[in-house]
């Protein structure tokens, strides 16, 4: 249906109106709205809406309302898309209900828009919720996205021990030149994802009531950001992450969070990771982390996290765990300046080849404002 609309044709959709999918079969597969020429959408905030996607008996996984596929330019405004999931609460590993009540319960992987193989897309003032995935982008070139990305969610037929099987309000992957700024509440892994292989872009995200995090950044490159973040459940504000099978390096932005389980704005290069994490510059404000404020974990053995330059300010951070509200361990040269206000302990450095020079303010603290293990070679520049 979308397709047979001629090539820069336009599309304009009334907003007394719902447009509703019941995704018959199609040759075994779901029924999406597939567009392969470049096209402008005015949906004018109507209405695009699905059944709910089931596992058995139609083939929905993958499925999603739009999608998007070849040269563009594909230009959507006003997009409004419920995937029609319902909202309920998040399962542990062992199938069982959590407290975490809010978010998408999905049978199965589903998008409500899926961005393939494609160039010059714009998705403007969006609104889009209760799919697994609100918005999927891969292997695609010069996008920009705006608007609300609310309550992704969990699909439950996939948890596995190792995997909870979280969604996200945006994910790229594999794609170059992007421009993102979001809203988003009620997200389950993250707001948003640049999550693998991804390089040149701009993220602005602000986040609210997420479960896992605000802002995922791994495996990419050359990402400038700004990520504002409020009372992440049981995860981070930000998380900037290296692993095997690709590189982290150029990162620069800004790491706001006020309320989360674990850690305020957390840097981790994993074990066996094959690249060095380079260039890493963060502005950081952190209150009510539960466990820390600000950390870096590096468990490679081998490379370093090289040109780490932070400016940090922390608050009330540690006050559940009795911790620190800085901690920096593994292989790191660099610098972090700031201060730490009202936390239990103050900076905490360790791990062989931490090569940091701290220059911190530590104040009101009620024990250990500094401290290194052995191994460390931090250099504190004290203040107070």
């Amino acid at each position: 249906m979308l397709d047979s609309v001629p090539a820069f044709g336009k599309v304009y959709f009334d907003n007394s109106k719902i447009y509703y999918n019941d995704f018959v079969q199609d040759g075994g597969g779901a029924h999406t709205w597939t567009r392969t020429k470049p096209i402008d959408m005015f949906c004018n905030h109507a209405l695009l809406t699905r059944r709910t996607p089931v596992r058995i008996g139609y083939n929905d996984n993958k499925s999603s309302i739009l999608k998007f596929t070849g040269e563009g330019p594909f230009n959507i405004y006003q997009p409004k898309i419920s995937g029609n999931n319902p909202i309920g609460k998040i399962q542990n590993h062992h199938f069982n209900e959590t407290d975490f009540l809010g978010y998408a319960i999905c049978q199965c992987q589903d998008f409500g828009i899926f961005v393939f193989n494609a160039s010059k897309v714009n998705i403007l003032d969006a609104d889009i919720s209760c799919c697994s995935f609100n918005i999927w982008i891969e292997h695609t070139t010069d996008i920009k996205v705006t608007g609300r990305l609310t309550q992704s969610g969990q699909v439950v037929p996939n948890i596995t021990p190792s995997d909870l099987a979280y969604g996200a309000g945006i994910k790229l992957l594999n794609s170059l030149r992007f421009n993102i700024d979001v809203i988003g509440e009620y997200n389950t892994n993250a707001t948003v994802e640049i999550e693998p292989n991804n390089s040149d872009g701009i993220v602005r995200v602000i986040s609210n009531n997420n479960l896992s995090n605000g802002l995922v950044i791994y495996n990419s490159e050359r990402i400038n950001f700004e990520a504002y973040t409020k009372n992440t459940h049981s995860g981070n504000g930000t998380y900037i992450i290296s692993n095997i099978g690709g590189v982290t390096k150029d990162i620069k932005g800004v790491s706001v969070t006020d309320g989360c389980s674990w850690i305020g704005t957390y840097i981790e290069l994993r074990e066996g990771t094959i690249d060095e994490m380079e260039n890493v510059n963060i502005i950081s404000k952190s209150t009510r982390c539960d466990n820390y404020g600000f950390a870096v974990n590096n468990a490679s053995t081998e490379k370093y996290l090289r040109g780490l330059v932070v400016n940090y300010v922390g608050c009330n951070n540690g006050l559940k765990t009795g911790g620190y509200d800085v901690r920096l361990f593994g292989r790191i040269d660099g610098t972090l300046n700031g201060s730490i206000v009202n936390s239990p302990q103050g900076i905490f450095s360790g791990g062989e080849g931490n090569h940091l020079t701290v220059n911190m303010k530590v104040i009101d603290v009620k024990r250990n404002a500094y401290a290194t293990d052995k191994n460390a070679n931090v250099k504190f520049l004290k203040k107070n």
